[in-house]
């Protein structure tokens, strides 16, 4: 393996940490000794996650790592767009969204279709999941992917935050990757 390629959403980008050098996914390549190639997006929904992963170009060798965001998160996407739709932004779309149509089994029934694609799409590849909710693990009733057990927003939670006070700081990121690399050197695959 030559890279470690990772997706997910402002917690995988390094959101609000110094240097994007402090995110786990470089942590993560530093101890692996791979290089590191870091698609987080700020505010991805796992519908985004979904789509950068089906458009991205990978090698044969690379060893992949996806942290799943809260299925919350929605966003309506076009060929050259894509507008966020969240519980966070306040506009008429993310409104009416959540009014008349977000459900929380509808969001956990795409997150396991959109894990199922990607797990049959990247069959041939090394790929490791990462739920940002580990209660919806609970959830995931037809889904084989293979799911690391680890807690993100618990590590969040009780280490100090970036700079927005919110997102996990550069300690959190650090013990996130070195609990990853544990998981992916003692997986038998």
């Amino acid at each position: 393996m030559n890279r470690l390629v990772t997706f997910g959403c402002s917690h995988t980008y390094g959101h609000c940490l110094s240097s994007r050098d402090l995110s786990w996914p470089n942590k993560l390549a530093e101890l692996l000794n791979l290089e590191c190639v870091n698609l987080g997006e700020e505010g991805a929904s796992n519908k985004k996650i979904w789509y950068n992963i089906i458009n991205f170009d990978f090698n044969l060798d690379d060893l992949i790592v996806i942290q799943w965001t809260y299925p919350e998160r929605w966003c309506v996407l076009d060929k050259k767009h894509s507008e966020p739709i969240g519980p966070w932004i306040d506009s008429d779309e993310s409104n009416a969204y959540y009014k008349y149509l977000f459900n929380r089994y509808d969001s956990n029934l795409d997150i396991n279709l959109r894990m199922s694609h990607i797990n049959l799409l990247l069959k041939d590849f090394k790929v490791y999941n990462i739920l940002s909710q580990i209660d919806l693990h609970d959830h995931l009733d037809f889904n084989y992917s293979h799911i690391l057990n680890i807690d993100f927003d618990n590590i969040r939670e009780e280490n100090e935050k970036g700079t927005d006070g919110v997102h996990a700081g550069p300690y959190a990121h650090k013990l996130f990757a070195e609990l990853i690399a544990k998981e992916i050197k003692n997986d038998p695959r």
